[in-house]
């Protein structure tokens, strides 16, 4: 399967279906969830079926693609995880009101995995 760019008309898959696991992973324009400033401008999304939906921040402003991510995160939120995701969450939290809780963590696998794993990207 192929990833698709959600922004222009596009109709956002039914959540009835069984996606598996998801991986969720946003772009932000601030570094901290708080910033009132800050905003999402990318949310991608990948399921375990290999379904994958990158939604830009034309799409993401929407009411409809707002609801469908709160009921996505509700319906299936114990199967989604990504890598730093208590940003993630936070973020999605405050900007779109999702009941999104954090599922698993590729950070907080790794470190148990080695506790001196670097968590950052300012060592590459």
């Amino acid at each position: 399967k192929y990833w698709k760019a959600v922004d222009d008309p596009y109709p956002l898959p039914d959540l009835n279906q069984n996606f598996g696991r998801i991986v969720i992973d946003i772009e932000t324009t601030s570094l901290e969830w708080r910033d009132p400033n800050g905003q999402i401008f990318l949310v991608g999304i990948l399921t375990e079926v290999l379904d994958c939906w990158i939604l830009t921040r034309p799409y993401l402003e929407r009411p409809e693609t707002q609801a469908w991510l709160r009921a996505l995160f509700a319906q299936h939120g114990h199967k989604i995880g990504g890598h730093n995701q208590k940003f993630d969450v936070l973020f999605m939290n405050r900007e779109f009101g999702t009941p999104l809780t954090i599922g698993w963590d590729t950070i907080c696998m790794a470190n148990t995995y080695h506790e001196g794993w670097h968590k950052g990207l300012k060592f590459i």
